[in-house]
């Protein structure tokens, strides 16, 4: 509660295809059902979407939220960087590597 990074939720899982469910559900829960407006959605859907990386353990994400209180939107950011994230996504592997 009083670190010196801004992360707040870090979600675990163990492959890509499980990440980008979850991010999935993620976006079309704070964009109405769709990705438009997503920054960078074109790169994750290459990354995460490969058919041969799906089950890959060695991956993260990170993504922010900005919200925009007179227009009462929010915006994701894909891609952020880690300490900039509001929002982890990444398998303990990935994880452990970079935190050393």
């Amino acid at each position: 509660d009083q670190g010196f990074t801004r992360p707040k939720i870090l979600i675990l899982t163990p492959f890509k295809k499980n990440a980008y469910d979850i991010i999935e559900m993620i976006v079309f829960m704070m964009n109405n059902g769709t990705w438009r407006g997503i920054q960078k959605r074109k790169k994750f859907k290459m990354d995460y979407l490969n058919e041969e990386d799906s089950f890959s353990d060695d991956f993260y994400i990170g993504m922010s939220l900005r919200h925009n209180m007179k227009l009462q939107t929010a915006k994701l950011k894909l891609y952020e960087k880690f300490y900039n994230s509001d929002i982890i996504v990444g398998s303990p592997l990935a994880l452990r590597i970079l935190t050393g």
